[in-house]
């Protein structure tokens, strides 16, 4: 009599797999050779609790996944990212492009207390090969990324850029550098809300179709007197401790600007967004750009973030 087993688990149920083995080689043949008609998978893609769970293991030195929370929006929007290009690699036969993932991260992680790069090893794990991960990101403190780009030199996943935000050149120069343009920008930069706004309008073209653009840190822009998150310029000389000027109703800083969270609220107004699909930017208000409109398909609010998901190109 042989000996039968029936593999009923939620992966195999999830990947449409039902197998009866009648023998324990027979059953090793089934675990062990490639299924053709199986979906790509990486564990982390079944729930934000995977993915948080992903990143534990991964690395301490980020608060994403802890009292941030952004496991619950990360896998909400950055699975069918990873799966597009998962499956695209799976193929065997699809272009590099189709392959690839590039994301745009604004901070390093200078200020965290573990040190920086955490956020670099969690996207690592998350786009692992197959998927080819392009990874680029901007840092403000120009001491604290030398000594960074220093120890991992023979990193050749990341692209570190040393710059400021609220530069045009800056941004631009991380365009250029990219040639194409982004899957995701995650900005966890200085937390000022011109800040934050300027990068949005300036960077927002440069996200493609059915991307994601995340502002993350909202209540500490917006919120809170925060220190931000710029101890260095990019000479490496001390600059003041400049505060984000957010107020306990988080609509106006101290100065009596607005604040992110205000711009977001006016950018989504009905009369506004409404059926257009677009934001509206208004030169002198929202920054010195020019009048535009920035086609954006669906945006979601979390406690401390918004992300925003841009229009496919065939709406």
């Amino acid at each position: 009599a042989g000996l039968w087993v029936m593999l009923n688990s939620a992966h195999a149920r999830r990947r449409g797999l039902l197998v009866v083995a009648s023998t324990v080689v027979e059953l090793l043949q089934v675990l062990l050779l490639p299924c053709a008609t199986c979906e790509p998978w990486m564990p982390w893609l079944e729930s934000p609790r995977a993915l948080k769970a992903l990143v534990d293991r991964t690395t301490n030195r980020t608060d994403k996944t802890t009292h941030h929370n952004y496991q619950l929006m990360y896998h909400r929007y950055l699975a069918p990212i990873a799966l597009r290009a998962l499956r695209a690699a799976s193929s065997g036969s699809r272009p590099q492009e189709e392959r690839t993932v590039r994301l745009l991260e604004i901070g390093l992680g200078c200020k965290m207390p573990g040190g920086p790069g955490g956020s670099m090893a969690m996207f690592k794990a998350m786009f692992a090969p197959p998927i080819l991960l392009e990874l680029h990101v901007l840092e403000f403190d120009g001491r604290c990324a030398r000594a960074w780009a220093a120890r991992h030199n023979r990193d050749q996943s990341v692209v570190l850029h040393i710059g400021d935000q609220s530069s045009a050149v800056d941004l631009d120069r991380i365009v250029a550098a990219a040639r194409r343009p982004f899957h995701v920008i995650i900005d966890d930069g200085s937390h000022m809300s011109p800040h934050q706004r300027f990068t949005f309008v300036h960077m927002a073209e440069h996200v493609l179709p059915g991307g994601v653009y995340f502002i993350e840190d909202l209540s500490a822009s917006s919120c809170v007197d925060y220190v931000i998150n710029a101890p260095e310029d990019t000479t490496g000389k001390r600059r003041s401790k400049l505060r984000t000027g957010g107020t306990a109703g988080c609509l106006r800083r101290t100065d009596g600007s607005r604040t992110m969270w205000a711009t977001i609220t006016e950018w989504l107004s009905p009369d506004a967004f409404g059926e257009h699909r677009a934001l509206r930017v208004h030169p002198g208000v929202d920054g010195p750009h020019a009048a535009a409109t920035i086609p954006v398909n669906h945006v979601a609010i979390f406690p401390k973030a918004a992300v925003f998901v841009m229009t496919e190109s065939d709406d």
